[in-house]
């Protein structure tokens, strides 16, 4: 079947979500993993070193090893938020008091930093469909009904055609890791 890619961690403060331990986290990852079995997709998993989520899409563009574009994917990613960032604000979520245009800063000057994980989630999501032009659906564990839950992202610039395409597949394990 398809491959799935396991892929970036989330910054967990804007995610609203509560660490488990590691031995709970694993579990959940193996209940994922044959959920996603289940549904005739494979896991493969990419080294969490901060450049997941490129290295992820990369491997999916045709990049096997993902070291040749991935380090140009976050670039673009990051250039694409900053031009389209009057339409991004309405979904950042301020942390510590700070007004959504800071937090928005902070992110970018986060994501300019090639390993960092930090907030490479939803806004990166759509930055990353917008510039591959591919809808992006992300697989995860639905701890509270035991189910795979699956979240689809499409720029609102994708053609009909282009979200109904080939999409990128990403699995996401726990709050840390995709």
């Amino acid at each position: 079947g398809d491959t799935l890619i396991d892929d970036e961690p989330l910054h967990a403060e804007n995610e609203g979500f509560k660490p488990i331990s590691p031995i709970e986290q694993r579990k959940q990852d193996r209940i994922l993993e044959r959920l996603v079995k289940n549904i005739g997709k494979n896991v493969r998993n990419i080294d969490l070193d901060g450049n997941c989520l490129f290295r992820s899409i990369a491997d999916q563009l045709g990049d096997p090893f993902g070291d040749i574009c991935f380090a140009k994917l976050r670039e673009l990613g990051v250039e694409w938020m900053v031009l389209h960032k009057d339409e991004l604000l309405p979904f950042v979520v301020p942390v510590g008091g700070r007004n959504p245009s800071a937090e928005f800063d902070i992110q970018i000057s986060e994501l300019r930093n090639n390993t960092s994980w930090k907030y490479s989630s939803n806004l990166m999501l759509i930055a990353m469909s917008a510039l591959t032009k591919r809808p992006i659906h992300v697989y995860t564990y639905d701890t509270t009904n035991g189910k795979l839950f699956t979240a689809k992202e499409a720029h609102k610039s994708l053609t009909q055609d282009e979200k109904d395409g080939v999409p990128l597949f990403l699995v996401r394990k726990g709050d840390k890791h995709f």
